[in-house]
């Protein structure tokens, strides 16, 4: 049970900003904030009539990617958020 609590504790600590040891946002969070921005840029550059010829499968790598990392830090989120006194039920 030890190595379970160190893990939450670890990531309530990287993801969530008021658990964050130094207060602010982490470098994780930082992270996101810069895959949210990559997310969004492919998007758009999906939708640019003028990338229209570049290769499609690309695109999709990169969603796939972004769908994975995303998924895997809700996952996360969830799993470590009962360490906050706000979210203990």
């Amino acid at each position: 049970m030890g190595r379970l609590t160190g893990l939450k504790r670890t990531l309530s600590e990287a993801l969530d900003p008021e658990m964050h040891p130094a207060g602010g946002v982490s470098l994780t969070n930082k992270i996101a904030i810069g895959l949210i921005w990559v997310s969004v840029l492919s998007g758009v550059a999906e939708t640019e009539a003028t990338l229209q010829g570049f290769d499609e499968f690309w695109f999709q790598i990169v969603e796939y990617i972004l769908l994975a990392v995303f998924s895997l830090e809700y996952l996360a989120r969830l799993y470590s958020a009962t360490r906050n006194k706000l979210y203990k039920t």
